[in-house]
């Protein structure tokens, strides 16, 4: 099935903090779920109970299929889940040439001058890492920083 699902004791090498507020809620059983997009884990789901948890192949199943959509999910919004490499300015200039604007009317909508456009798309290209302007209108789009 891929990835594996881990029932564990919620307070186990936890925070103190997190650790009392466990206690205190009476928690008795945590199941770490891997939430994966192309066998590559984007993050782990934790998912805690009052009572103790029975991993039957069923839940297992289904535990197993919801951290695949929400590794999909994810994987789709990683722009917005991590820090940007990108300023706003950059952003918005990559939102316009999305729309197809050229430099000089984004740099007129913006009021700005077409070299300083022009710094902002060599700048996103290197943050990005790439070396053109539809490949940094295509990378933002897949890192969900545009649309």
């Amino acid at each position: 099935m891929g990835q594996s699902i881990l029932a564990t004791d919620p307070s186990a090498s936890a925070p103190r903090d997190r650790v009392m507020a466990i206690r205190q809620a009476d928690i008795e059983t945590a199941l770490a779920v891997p939430a994966v997009f192309e066998h590559e884990t984007v993050a782990v789901l934790e998912f805690l109970s009052v009572e103790p948890i029975a991993l039957t192949d069923r839940l297992s199943r289904a535990l197993y299929g919801i951290g695949h959509e929400i590794g999909h999910f994810l994987a789709s919004r990683r722009g917005e889940l991590v820090g940007t490499a990108l300023t706003p300015r950059a952003v918005e200039v990559l939102q316009l040439a999305a729309r197809g604007c050229s430099a000089e009317a984004i740099a007129g909508q913006l009021g700005v001058s077409t070299a300083t456009i022009k710094r902002h798309f060599e700048r996103a290209y290197m943050r990005l890492g790439v070396s053109n302007r539809a490949a940094a209108v295509a990378e933002a789009m897949r890192r969900g920083l545009i649309s």
